[in-house]
């Protein structure tokens, strides 16, 4: 075997050992993270949380649970900086974290980086992205961004009005909700139902018991 044979075995193991130990350190700052967060330490959480998310090198590993972590962690980091959780609340750090992992595939960030765009949190409101961020995400599924999808067809708010696209969204919101999620979706969709049944004026009907805001 040639020098440069062995030079670069040693450099994989090398850098299969450096990518093992990224991910059992992601994985201590994680589980110490929510440790702290069901004691409610949450400047501490808020710190553990904060180291997961620097140690983006760990997407490059083949441990699910690592990056599960990494993605996991801005999502409930995101949360601090909304509500001021050991954190200064701070809606334009929000958003960054949540189109920092938005970048990456993560579905429910996507999600909620739509909301921050039709919200306007940290950022313009932006009706037309906040539509295209949830259709992306309801094609894989996503029953939360399946119903969004839906208000922004029944209001022609970042795409056309269009309420046979309404009803067919809510319908695959309510098909892939949880057990615990289907009472809300069922709501959703019956109270759609008696909209288009009764020819109750949309605007009306978002706005009431069933708001769409």
């Amino acid at each position: 075997m040639s020098i440069f044979g062995d030079s670069q075995g040693g450099s994989d193991k090398a850098s299969a050992e450096k990518i093992d130990r990224l991910c059992k350190e992601v994985l201590t700052h994680y589980h110490d993270g929510r440790e702290k967060l069901l004691m409610r330490r949450y400047e501490e959480t808020a710190d553990c949380f904060r180291k997961v998310i620097e140690q983006e090198n760990v997407l490059q590993s083949t441990c699910i649970e690592a990056k599960e972590a990494w993605f996991n962690a801005h999502c409930l980091l995101v949360s601090f900086y909304a509500f001021g959780m050991g954190v200064g609340k701070d809606h334009d750090e929000a958003a960054r974290l949540y189109r920092k992992a938005s970048e990456h595939g993560k579905a429910m960030a996507q999600s909620m980086l739509g909301h921050c765009c039709r919200s306007g949190l940290g950022m313009d409101h932006d009706y037309t992205e906040a539509a295209s961020w949830y259709y992306k995400v309801a094609w894989q599924g996503l029953s939360y961004a399946q119903e969004r999808l839906a208000r922004c067809s029944v209001r022609g708010k970042g795409i056309e009005k269009n309420l046979l696209e309404a009803e067919k969204w809510l319908k695959k919101a309510l098909a892939n909700a949880s057990d615990d999620e289907r009472d809300y979706y069922k709501a959703r969709y019956d109270s759609f139902r008696r909209m288009v049944l009764e020819g109750d004026d949309a605007y009306l009907w978002y706005r009431g018991q069933c708001s769409w805001e």
